[in-house]
């Protein structure tokens, strides 16, 4: 399996903004294909990735939108990855202040014999925006792992990403 080359870990405004981010999110996750029931239908060299990556945020000064982008966990070959399946999910629950990715990825070698680059880049990156969630300090999950906390808008604002998890 050439292709993978190392496998590793109260206004009113805020009552409409409430009531927009569900539909807002439906519309993201809209755009991703669901994960499939079953995995029978993939090749037999096919990885599949639940619930383990990477999520980095976005640091914007004065600002209620949280941008990010979730990235699975492994270091796959850009040349010879296909990504066969994909999807993120997110869930705001503003009351708790919580926010919650479920994410499933299914990448499989090339399907004719090719040299493979030793880079990491080949497991697509899906680009996220949660418009206008209310300010304070959010945990983040992934699945059912408490990846820690985001402080929205930031505390201080810095030319780094914030991340959660391994890739």
């Amino acid at each position: 399996m050439n292709w993978l080359l190392n496998n590793r870990k109260h206004s009113s405004r805020n009552y409409l903004a409430r009531l927009l981010t569900p539909l807002f999110l439906l519309s993201l996750c809209a755009c991703s294909p669901t994960a499939p029931d079953s995995t029978d239908d993939f090749p037999d060299d096919a990885v599949i990735v639940r619930n383990d990556g990477q999520i980095c945020f976005d640091e914007m000064a004065n600002s209620n939108v949280v941008r990010g982008a979730f990235r699975p966990k492994g270091c796959f070959s850009s040349s010879c990855t296909r990504t066969l399946a994909q999807s993120v999910r997110i869930r705001v629950k503003p009351e708790e202040f919580r926010i919650e990715f479920s994410t499933f990825f299914v990448l499989a070698g090339p399907a004719e014999p090719v040299a493979c680059t030793r880079d990491c880049n080949g497991a697509r990156t899906i680009q996220f925006d949660i418009a206008d969630i209310d300010s304070g300090v959010y945990a983040i999950w992934l699945g059912d792992s408490n990846l820690g906390s985001l402080n929205v808008p930031p505390d201080s604002i810095t030319s780094e990403a914030v991340c959660f998890g391994e890739w």
